[in-house]
């Protein structure tokens, strides 16, 4: 009864993680600890959507979005030992 508890309370957990990671890209990283790879999410997103507003380029801001995408899925599939 406890594990199921414990499984439940980290699975609800990660998704916190992930849905903050989905808002500003590299939160989610942040609050599992994970200071690097949070900037590293957070400097990618903001310099796609930076380089696609000044250029005008579109798929600039596309790779944006899809890097925001992938820093949702890393910070939900992150497992603390």
């Amino acid at each position: 009864m406890i594990q199921d508890w414990s499984r439940s309370v980290s699975a609800r957990s990660r998704s916190t993680e992930a849905l903050a990671s989905g808002f500003i890209p590299g939160v989610g990283q942040l609050l599992q600890g994970r200071r690097l790879a949070a900037a590293v999410q957070f400097t990618t997103v903001i310099a796609y959507v930076v380089i696609g507003s000044a250029v005008g380029l579109r798929h600039a801001m596309f790779f944006g979005f899809v890097w925001n995408c992938y820093s949702v899925i890393d910070a939900y599939r992150f497992h603390r030992d």
